[in-house]
């Protein structure tokens, strides 16, 4: 190998373990192949449809505001979700307050435009003047996003608001290393249409559900059912669906999920 095929890698700092009496902490050193690995930004652009960019963060954010196992005086007002960007894409993602709900929204390559400055994730709180903003972005709205170390900034005609990085829960660290075992472990079970998608959330019942409902298809038709048949697919806390409500107006199609361990009728 010669020398200009060797690559010479450089860190800001190196990674340290710091302990304490009560906790541990591990920092991990990053390489950027850009001249400066030091750079505050990692993204600065503009989305290319920003009405659904908007309502899809609306609904991660009431996600991570939703709790359905912790008491109310255990409840901390927290709406924080982890902005990732890298690979050419911006991935926002979040859990419930009591980490049983995880929700993730990708902007894509072709849903962005301008600079990828570098790689990094933060995380920021997105607090009431955040989400107002985001509820009056238009279909044909601009909608400017600058992804930092430190903050997120979303500027729109009206607004401009940023967001300043927060401490990251350490139930959600142990979360994001659970949940990505669970979905390498999941398949793909059904594909609705969008028609069919709004009949099926139709029939989730109203109020507190406290029993397992199944998923099951007849006649070209989803809906969920109490009772168990061939074929059909185990739902727990059918309730936690409804966070997804604000979005099937502009939903495509809704893809189905199974992972290998989950009970259905036929396989027990």
């Amino acid at each position: 190998m010669s020398a200009t095929d060797t690559l010479t890698y450089g860190y800001s700092f190196a990674s340290l373990l710091k302990s304490s009496a009560s906790s541990s902490e591990l920092f991990l050193a990053n390489y950027s192949e850009l001249p400066s690995s030091n750079l505050p930004c990692f993204f600065e652009g503009s989305i290319s449809n920003p009405y659904i960019v908007s309502r899809c963060l609306i609904a991660l954010a009431n996600v991570v505001k939703s709790n359905y196992i912790i008491t109310q005086a255990q409840l901390e007002a927290m709406r924080d979700p982890i902005v990732t960007v890298g690979g050419e894409q911006i991935r926002f993602e979040g859990f419930s307050q009591c980490a049983g709900v995880y929700a993730r929204v990708d902007v894509t390559e072709e849903g962005q435009s301008e600079a990828f400055v570098a790689s990094g994730t933060t995380n920021v709180d997105f607090n009431q003047e955040m989400i107002s903003a985001l509820g009056r972005v238009g279909r044909g709205s601009d909608f400017a996003l600058h992804v930092g170390s430190k903050s997120i900034e979303v500027t729109t005609e009206l607004h401009k608001v940023t967001e300043k990085k927060v401490t990251l829960p350490t139930r959600w660290v142990k979360s994001l290393t659970a949940v990505q075992h669970y979905m390498a472990h999941s398949h793909h079970h059904t594909t609705l249409s969008r028609l069919q998608a709004i009949q099926l959330f139709r029939s989730i019942p109203k109020g507190i559900v406290k029993t397992d409902y199944y998923l099951i298809h007849r006649a070209n038709r989803y809906s969920f059912s109490p009772m168990a048949q061939n074929g059909a697919l185990l739902i727990g806390a059918i309730n936690r669906l409804r966070l997804l409500e604000p979005l099937l107006p502009l939903l495509r199609e809704l893809k189905v999920y199974e992972h290998k361990d989950v009970y259905t009728p036929n396989n027990q």
